[in-house]
């Protein structure tokens, strides 16, 4: 039979796929309506579908073990209380992965980002100032970005244990300078720890950011290609960047870390 779209606006659902490859056309949380305690489970989104909470506030969503197969962009649009985006595959995707528009807490953990190729943009981008993100223990290659604020405001952030490949893959789009790991919306109270990655592109950083009170600590960030641009560079207040590996044998002149005007009591250490 066709493969059908979903739409939600109820409370207390569990969509599971009785396996892995049922497919679904799409999940859309009805706007306006306030759903709670909705799990998505253990299906597929077919090619050019996505999961879309936009105009909708869902509390205590859990999306859980889905497959997206080349999926559209962005593949979930985030929004709600406290929602949860783990054990899940993205295929293919045609540019970013997860858009956070609205809501607080959230944590996505666990994913794989595979086969991304030229068009695979951010695995999360902002589009809203945000508190509470935790983005850890996730998988990824051949993407542009691991995360940026897009130049919203990320406060009380994690991002953390987040390893795969490259990074970068180009200067556009987005534009040159884009950084693996943005926090250029002044974002505050931020921890990054533990990510490894390589980048690659022409101008294209590693982690990027201009709020305070931020720890880059126990990164591994390699460079691959001549031409790309710094490790690490930061302006903002009261950062803490210690014990990270840079390796830039490839990078062709690139720094390892920038201190930008505008820093302030910045502490390094221990980095190699």
């Amino acid at each position: 039979g066709p493969v059908l779209p979903v739409f939600i606006s109820a409370n207390a659902v569990t969509l599971v796929g009785e396996t892995p490859q049922a497919e679904v056309a799409s999940v859309t949380f009805v706007a306006g309506a306030v759903s709670m305690n909705v799990t998505l489970q253990n299906f597929t989104i077919r090619p050019g579908g996505s999961v879309l909470t936009a105009g909708s506030n869902p509390i205590g969503l859990v999306i859980d073990g889905l497959t997206f197969n080349a999926p559209a962009s962005p593949a979930i649009n985030l929004t709600g209380v406290n929602p949860i985006v783990r054990n899940c595959r993205f295929v293919d995707p045609a540019g970013d992965v997860i858009w956070v528009f609205a809501g607080l807490n959230a944590q996505i953990y666990g994913n794989q980002v595979s086969d991304a190729g030229a068009a695979g943009n951010a695995l999360v981008r902002l589009w809203t100032p945000y508190s509470g993100l935790q983005l850890y223990n996730n998988q990824f290659n051949y993407l542009r970005q691991l995360f940026t604020d897009n130049t919203f405001t990320l406060t009380n952030g994690v991002i953390r244990d987040n390893r795969g490949g490259v990074l970068g893959q180009g200067a556009a789009p987005p534009p040159p300078l884009t950084p693996c790991i943005g926090l250029n919306g002044g974002s505050t109270n931020v921890e990054v720890l533990n990510n490894v990655f390589s980048y690659t592109g022409a101008g294209v950083q590693g982690i990027v950011g201009n709020g305070a009170n931020v720890t880059v600590r126990g990164n591994q960030i390699t460079a691959v290609l001549a031409g790309v641009g710094d490790a690490i560079a930061f302006s903002g207040a009261n950062w803490t960047v210690e014990n990270n590996t840079i390796d830039l044998r490839l990078g062709g002149g690139a720094n390892a870390i920038t201190v930008a005007p505008g820093a302030v009591n910045a502490v390094l250490t221990g980095n190699t």
